[in-house]
């Protein structure tokens, strides 16, 4: 693992008022655009081909909104689902959501529509595994994959287990009457509970976060088959480099601590370089009963008991996973921890869900709680290609921007929060190629019901 610490940059700090809102921003990479309110706002996917977002978010709704001018986004229809939608994903001429059962114990769908003149039309109601989460197509259109969390239910003891499903997409074979063919890859570990997707550009190697279980599993798409769980290990806040602030006292004291923080990553993301893939992890954390059951983490909870550490949920962090050895490559540490001080110290480590102004109240919780993240290429004003990584911050609220151009050297380069869009639950990447003509990022915030669109302003040229 680099241990050097990011060091943050001088920061230019904007704060404006409106009524009760209030704007941070630590430089002007991000520019707010359009925001309009919607029924879920959580979970955002564009398509490209007919300029058009789609969004659920636990709700049996799946809202279309009208991207044609995104300075004046449109909701243009609401669709109901046959359960609640936990995400939606599309490809070509075509949307897929995962939806829930009437209960957690009882089997969910993926729900197919086609797009035909911009309206969406159900075509096809697959049946997949427990809990479907999230749903996402492969890189070249040709599955469909979901993650089922498997999460048991307050009115049924039985407690399912988590998978991952793969769907066969043909588009010509789903116009048909007949069901597409699937697959459900289950666990040996019975405890394991699928969270989050990603996949490598060819469309080979999917990447699965299991969140509650601190590791990413690797799927051979083509063969169907699990091949491998890498333990994502903990973060040590006693090193410099990852103190924390974990005490929830009113008060702002990043200090080293005798802590141990598992990952515990929600959304990840791949990006390859010199053919390796690295997988980049949100790391939330989840709260979990029994830490010994935590897959590979058996005698975690007594070896940190005999050197008098603790154990905590979430690291605070983003990080950097080499994908075919599992080793942790880099880990932003403190970053945002210092983030919160020095930009918005009247928000830091903040409660974002309950949208009340009170610094402090997530310290002693997972803090920031990193959401998901997202990489996007974008070109600097000497036209050479620069990869960005979006974060979103649920519970600090804001979206942080990092220049991953060179792997070795990540930069913190941007963050932007508005106390009126609150809890960014997802983040889609556009390029050049919509109406704009120019990169935008679209975020869904959760707890304000907003779908905020940001451009990226061109960057300087490269150090």
């Amino acid at each position: 693992m680099m241990n050097k610490k990011i060091v943050l940059l001088c920061f230019l700090f904007i704060a404006s008022s409106f009524g009760k809102e209030e704007a941070f921003k630590l430089s002007n990479t991000l520019e707010e655009i359009s925001s309009i309110p919607l029924k879920t706002a959580e979970i955002v996917s564009y398509n490209q081909k007919n300029n058009l977002i789609l969004v659920v978010g636990e709700d049996h709704y799946l809202e279309v909104v009208d991207f044609s001018n995104p300075q004046k986004p449109q909701l243009k229809e609401e669709i109901i689902l046959k359960g609640d939608g936990t995400s939606v994903s599309t490809y070509g001429d075509f949307v897929a959501v995962s939806v829930l059962g009437k209960t957690n114990t009882q089997v969910g769908y993926v729900e197919i529509f086609q797009i035909q003149k911009r309206n969406l039309n159900l075509i096809k109601s697959v049946e997949t595994c427990y809990h479907p989460d999230m749903v996402t197509f492969s890189p070249n259109g040709k599955k469909i994959l979901v993650a089922c969390e498997g999460e048991t239910d307050e009115k049924d003891p039985f407690d399912p287990e988590g998978a991952v499903a793969i769907i066969d997409f043909d588009e010509k074979s789903i116009l048909k009457n007949t069901q597409p063919k699937v697959w459900i890859l289950p666990f040996e570990d019975k405890t394991i509970e699928p969270e989050y997707i990603a996949l490598t550009k060819d469309s080979k190697w999917a990447y699965v976060a299991l969140q509650e279980n601190n590791s990413l599993a690797k799927i051979d798409v083509e063969n169907k088959k699990i091949t491998e769980i890498f333990n994502l290990g903990v973060v040590d806040h006693s090193k410099e480099g990852f103190f924390i602030d974990g005490k929830k006292d009113n008060k702002i004291n990043i200090q080293k601590e005798n802590w141990w923080s598992l990952r515990q990553c929600d959304g990840i993301s791949v990006f390859e370089e010199n053919n390796i893939p690295f997988i980049l992890t949100a790391n939330e954390g989840a709260e979990v009963e029994d830490i010994s059951k935590i897959y590979g983490l058996k005698d975690m909870g007594k070896k940190a008991k005999d050197i008098g550490y603790e154990i905590k949920f979430g690291s605070r962090s983003i990080s950097m996973v080499n994908g075919l050895t599992g080793d942790i490559l880099w880990d932003s540490g403190d970053t945002f921890e210092n983030l919160g001080k020095n930009l918005m110290p009247g928000y830091f480590n903040w409660n974002a869900k309950k949208g009340k102004k009170k610094m402090d109240a997530r310290s002693n919780r997972k803090g920031s709680e990193p959401e998901n993240i997202t990489v996007g290429y974008v070109k600097d004003k000497n036209n050479k290609p620069r990869r960005l990584v979006f974060v979103g911050l649920e519970r600090m609220n804001g979206i942080a921007v990092f220049d991953f151009t060179h792997v070795k050297q990540p930069k913190l380069i941007d963050y932007y929060m508005n106390t009126k869009d609150r809890g960014p639950e997802s983040i889609a990447f556009i390029d050049e190629n919509n109406p704009l003509k120019i990169p935008l990022i679209v975020v869904g915030y959760e707890y304000s019901k907003t779908m905020t669109v940001y451009k990226i302003n061109p960057l300087p040229s490269a150090e």
